[in-house]
């Protein structure tokens, strides 16, 4: 499969764009000629635009979830937002974080192979459901 566009999903908040970023440079080292976007909330949007790699970021808040200072997203946006990245056929979405509603937006783009963390009620709108982190052992400790 010819990957040429990619794209990495953070609908969370600030911090979690932030660890998302740590995505952007093996994604882009992996695929090098692929464009690489990111889809995230609207407050994390300058943060995201500062991502190496990233062509565009697409920024909606979702319906279900309050960014700090905001309130909920609202439905037409986000779906406007969802429409539009379906348009953009996508070969992969990975999720940063991937609770289910978040899965399930971007199962809703029909991005043919999704990547992300298995969470409670997750699996069904991946296609790469991988392990989750052990809660007993450090991040750092699972790294080295």
């Amino acid at each position: 499969m010819s990957v040429d566009r990619i794209l990495l999903v953070s609908l969370d908040n600030l911090g979690d764009m932030v660890f998302a970023s740590a995505l952007a440079p093996p994604l882009h080292e992996r695929f090098p000629r692929a464009r690489l976007d990111v889809w995230c909330k609207e407050y994390t949007a300058d943060v995201a635009k500062l991502v190496p790699h990233v062509s565009e970021v697409i920024a909606s808040d979702p319906f279900w979830d309050r960014a700090p200072g905001r309130g909920k997203g609202s439905w037409r946006p986000f779906l406007r937002a969802l429409r539009f990245v379906r348009s953009r056929r996508y070969d992969v979405a990975v999720l940063a974080a991937a609770p289910w509603r978040t899965a399930a937006a971007v199962a809703a783009t029909r991005i043919p192979v999704r990547i992300g963390l298995r969470r409670r009620k997750n699996r069904i709108f991946l296609t790469e459901a991988l392990p989750d982190e052990n809660p007993r052992m450090p991040v750092l400790s699972e790294l080295s």
